[in-house]
């Protein structure tokens, strides 16, 4: 299933999506998965992960349903050719990716401008969903494999993606209400506490 960029700009009013999104839209969650210091190491990034595909499943239950917008990033405008290695070296097949355009980055006072190039990739099982998943968990942190660049879970026909931005936490964007609604009620305990007063104005009885 192609990607669609003219789909995707039609629920969320942007071309790719944004980096940390809670609040961006009506209908965002914020979750905790991992809270700081409260765990080992080992076990923080297993909850993490654990919690992470348990969102997953339940708004992804179709893999084939979904794509998994992946975003590098270099100083060339050119996509370099083995940004996307690290998925293949991970059993995500080559003919699944598809890239779908670059955009630049001004920089600011702590980096300077940059080129982000964007992929999408179209899982087929839960397995290579999880997979992702763990790539996008594992980028600032030792643990093996580990990823190197951002991912998305997107569904753009229900008007949802997931960004799990690190092994602390993750965003649900959303234009559905009632998924998002859904979401609130059978994962509440694991909402951000400290955001957990914007969520409950929205969805809290």
């Amino acid at each position: 299933m192609t990607f669609s960029k003219q789909k995707f700009r039609s629920k969320f009013g942007v071309d790719y999506p944004l980096y940390g999104p809670f609040g961006k839209f009506e209908f965002d969650l914020r979750f905790e998965l991992s809270p700081p210091m409260s765990l080992n190491y080992i076990q923080m990034f297993t909850q993490a992960y654990d919690r992470a595909r348990a969102v997953c499943r339940v708004l992804f239950p179709d893999p084939t349903h979904m794509h998994i917008l992946i975003s590098t990033t270099s100083e060339q405008e050119a996509p370099p050719c083995m940004r996307l290695r690290r998925f293949r070296e991970n059993a995500l097949h080559r003919e699944r990716f598809q890239f779908i355009g670059s955009s630049s980055n001004e920089g600011g006072e702590w980096y300077d401008p940059y080129f982000e190039h964007w992929s999408a990739y179209t899982p087929q099982t839960p397995a290579e969903v999880d997979t992702c998943l763990w790539l996008a968990l594992t980028q600032d942190i030792g643990i093996e494999p580990r990823g190197n660049a951002r991912l998305y879970f997107v569904n753009s026909e229900q008007g949802l993606y997931l960004h799990p931005y690190d092994d602390r936490g993750m965003d649900l964007a959303s234009v559905n209400r009632s998924l998002s609604q859904s979401i609130f009620n059978q994962f509440n305990d694991w909402l951000l506490d400290y955001d957990r007063k914007k969520m409950n104005a929205v969805f809290a009885d």
